[in-house]
């Protein structure tokens, strides 16, 4: 006999019995297969909102991509890889790594740098036809500033973090779940860094911006992966344990703050010989917002103020998709109506529910 297994004389031994050892005996059974496979199903449809909402807010309401682009193989497998694999990858590593939006606006940071700064270039080109009117003015040691300070925060919000939050709000059994595995999370970053790189050497191949510009992207993309990693997530934790504000107070500040995005990266450069007001006006709007909901979100009981928050937020393609139309983008209008029709159709349902801060 083993003498440190089926010995019941020795202290701190369990004997060993036709139906096993106890402590196998006190283990709940695993879950059937079909359950298994309920939980993953439970998982998917979530996912691919994910997704579709990414692409949708970040190229298809702006006219980026057009609508009709998208039965063009190529071009929707370039946005999955991109949108796709980058809101998948970053919402698995800030649940992973428990630092919440923390992780979450950083690894968008990091997320628009490998997309404008290495896949597309339109950080570092100033002659791309899309951004020459801010490379021209603000082209400074092979870095196009002016935009980066309007192409950051915006795909770190509206590309990354806007689709997360909608997604926890649209599901909320969802939230603090991971939606990968292992090998997911590893398919995800693969398909990210395949797609860059081909868009590295195929986007914009007659524009090299030199060995020195692209190794202080990569350092400073690094930089924000491991500032989002290491990090506290109580930075940007609220301060109160329910809302201090009214629902429609936070449609506000998200109304105020996609209004101020739009102003000083979509119209302000062409109206003031300054362009560097826009860096200062992109720098103290977000932070601005951030400290207002931060200070009155609260941490529970928060969901029609979050709501309210992101069809706020989402305020400035009210005119911009008017503006596609007119120009000949009809389609635009489809993503936009669903888009508006869910979120609206999910708030109304939510209006009998108390707030927060009426509770409170």
């Amino acid at each position: 006999m083993n003498p440190t297994l089926g010995d019941p004389n020795r202290e701190g031994t369990r004997s060993a019995t036709p139906a096993g050892p106890e402590w196998v005996r006190d283990l709940p059974p695993p879950p059937p297969p079909s359950f298994r496979s309920h939980v993953r199903a439970q998982r998917i449809l979530p996912a691919v909102v994910l997704v579709a909402l990414s692409i949708t807010i970040a190229e298809l309401l702006t006219g980026s991509t057009p609508v009709a682009a998208l039965v063009n193989p190529f071009v929707l497998l370039e946005l999955l890889g991109l949108y796709g694999a980058g809101s998948l990858l970053i919402r698995e590593l800030s649940i992973r790594w428990g630092n919440g939006w923390v992780s979450i606006f950083l690894l968008g940071f990091a997320y628009a740098i490998a997309e404008e700064g290495i896949a597309t270039k339109t950080l570092v080109d100033p002659s791309r036809p899309s951004i020459s009117y801010l490379g021209s003015l603000l082209h400074a040691g092979g870095i196009n500033w002016g935009v980066v300070a309007g192409i950051l925060p915006f795909h770190a919000l509206y590309s990354i973090g806007l689709p997360i939050l909608l997604v926890e709000l649209l599901f909320p059994e969802t939230r603090g779940r991971r939606f990968l595995g292992n090998r997911g999370l590893v398919g995800a970053f693969i398909a990210l860094a395949t797609t860059v790189t081909i868009g590295y050497f195929g986007f914009d191949p007659h524009y090299f911006e030199g060995y020195p510009v692209l190794g202080l992207l990569l350092l400073v993309l690094v930089a924000f992966v491991v500032l989002a990693w290491k990090l506290p997530g109580r930075i940007l934790l609220p301060s109160t344990p329910r809302p201090t504000r009214a629902p429609r107070w936070f449609l506000a500040v998200g109304a105020g703050y996609a209004a101020a995005w739009a102003f000083f990266d979509l119209l302000f450069p062409g109206l003031t010989p300054f362009p560097g007001l826009m860096i200062l006006g992109e720098a103290v709007s977000a932070p601005l917002a951030i400290l207002l909901v931060r200070r009155h979100l609260g941490r529970e009981e928060n969901d029609r103020e979050k709501m309210d928050l992101a069809l706020g937020l989402l305020s400035w393609y009210v005119p911009w998709v008017v503006l596609l139309v007119i120009l000949g983008d009809a389609l635009a209008l489809i993503p936009f109506v669903l888009l508006f029709a869910v979120l609206w159709h999910r708030r109304s349902r939510r209006n009998g529910i108390p707030s927060g801060a009426a509770a409170s």
